[in-house]
C-alpha cells in the first residue's frame, strides 16, 4: 500500500488561510476492488472522522482520476490502475489524516491454513461484501491449489465437490508460478470502538516469497541432494 502527504499552500486570504492549513494524504492498495455502493459507503464514513473535511475512495479509473483532479483531491501522475483503491482524504491535520488512513489487518495469516481468501468458494455470500462474483471465489480458490502443498480435510469446499481448501502455501511455488496468495481483508480504523472503514480482496506481495525463497537456497548446504 502507498501512501503520500502533500501540503496546499495559497495566497493570502480568507479562503486560501483554510486552504494551507489542510494536508491531503493519498493511500492506494493494490488489486483491492470494491463495488460503487461500498466505495460510496467508504468515503462517507471517511468524512465524518473528526478533523476529516472530504474524503474519496475510487477505483483509480483514469476518468475517476479526472474528477478526483477537479475536486482538488488530487494533484500530478499518480501509479494506479483500474483495479487498484485509491483513498484520498482532506484533514485539518496530519494527525486526522492519520486516523482515517486505513491498515490492513491480519487476515494474511489465516490464508496459510486454508481459510479467508483460499476458502472463498464456500462463502459466496462474503463475496458480495469484500468485491466480486461468485464465479470469482470459485475462480480464486481454484488458483490457490497450484501454490500450495496441500488440501485442508477439516474445511471442505460443497461448491467444489467437497475438496478441502487449499493450504500450506509453498514459497517455491509462488515464485516458480507467478501466482501471488489472495487475501480477504477488512480495514479498521486505528482506534478501538471506530470499528470498520473497509473490506476487500488483495494479495501477498511476489517479492517476500522471492526474498524468502533466495534465503532459504542461501542457508542450504551447497553438497545437499539426492
Amino acid at each position: 500500500m502507498d501512501g503520500e502527504l502533500r501540503a496546499i499552500e495559497g495566497p493570502e486570504s480568507d479562503a486560501a488561510e483554510k486552504a494551507w492549513l489542510m494536508t491531503t494524504a493519498s493511500k492506494i492498495i493494490r488489486n483491492f476492488y470494491r463495488d460503487s455502493v461500498s466505495l460510496m459507503q467508504l468515503s462517507s464514513r471517511l468524512a465524518r472522522l473528526a478533523g476529516v473535511n472530504q474524503a474519496s475512495a475510487i477505483m483509480a479509473s483514469d476518468a475517476n482520476l479526472a474528477l478526483l483532479r477537479e475536486a482538488k483531491l488530487l494533484s500530478g501522475a499518480i501509479d494506479a490502475g483500474p483495479n487498484d483503491l485509491l483513498i484520498t482524504v482532506e484533514g485539518q491535520s496530519d494527525a486526522a489524516i492519520a486516523d482515517a488512513a486505513p491498515d490492513l489487518g491480519d487476515s494474511a495469516i489465516t490464508e496459510t491454513a486454508g481459510l479467508g481468501g483460499f476458502a472463498m468458494a464456500a462463502a459466496p455470500a462474503i463475496v458480495n461484501f469484500v468485491g466480486g462474483t461468485p464465479e470469482d471465489a470459485i475462480a480464486n480458490t481454484a488458483r490457490m491449489a497450484y501454490i500450495t502443498l496441500g488440501r485442508n480435510s477439516g474445511l471442505t469446499l460443497p461448491a467444489m465437490g467437497f475438496a478441502g481448501a487449499p493450504s500450506g502455501i509453498d514459497a517455491r511455488r509462488v515464485v516458480d508460478t507467478g501466482v501471488c496468495p489472495i487475501i480477504n481483508t477488512g480495514v479498521a480504523h486505528k482506534e478501538a470502538g471506530v470499528g470498520q472503514i473497509g473490506a476487500g480482496v488483495t494479495h501477498a506481495p511476489l517479492d517476500c516469497f522471492a526474498n524468502a525463497v533466495a534465503a532459504l537456497a542461501a542457508d542450504l548446504p551447497a553438497d545437499r541432494g539426492g
